[in-house]
């Protein structure tokens, strides 16, 4: 890793992660309303910006465009998959297995 990027970007991804866990924790906790929806939205959002941060950090610090370049579409597909079950069910009436 770079010795240029500090310890607070790297640790930024991992942040965002346990965010977006204690987002879906709370939804999963929330009886059917509009607020679960967009908890689980966020939660994937969360997680989703975690990935494609941590893969641009990757990218700047290791200067190998390739690897990085799947966690910036894994990142954007979570994001999308997230997006997709908020428009489907934004009250959280169904499971989210059931969504996708």
């Amino acid at each position: 890793m770079n010795p240029e990027i500090g310890i607070g970007v790297r640790a930024i991804p991992l942040g965002f992660v346990l965010l977006g866990l204690i987002f879906a924790a709370v939804a999963s906790l929330t009886p059917i309303s509009p607020r679960k929806g967009l908890r689980r939205l966020i939660a994937s959002v969360l997680v989703g910006a975690a990935f494609v941060e941590g893969s641009i950090v990757q990218m700047f610090g290791e200067h190998r465009l390739w690897p990085a370049a799947f966690g910036i579409g894994a990142g954007a597909f979570l994001a999308w998959i997230g997006y997709r079950k908020y428009k489907k069910d934004p009250d959280g009436h169904t499971p989210a297995a059931q969504i996708l």
